[in-house]
């Protein structure tokens, strides 16, 4: 499965259905990612290229808290 990046989306969230298996108990994890609306499928060898696909997908859209500012005194 190719990476592609996420469909844009007009609403503030997006639904999908996570799937994570194992071929047998020690084969390491693997990762199916599918859109809920669209059906695309995304594919990920570990969970660490999960991450960063979603963090590549969301990470503009996602709003940083303000740093907090000292009280001083």
């Amino acid at each position: 499965m190719t990476t592609k990046p996420l469909p844009p989306s007009p609403l503030a969230g997006q639904t999908f259905l996570l799937r994570l298996w194992q071929e047998n108990p020690d084969a390491p994890w693997r990762v199916s990612l599918q859109h809920a609306v669209t059906g695309e499928r995304w594919g990920f060898a570990t969970l660490e290229a999960l991450f960063s696909f979603l963090h590549h997908s969301f990470s503009d859209s996602i709003q940083q808290p303000p740093p907090e500012q000292d009280a001083g005194g």
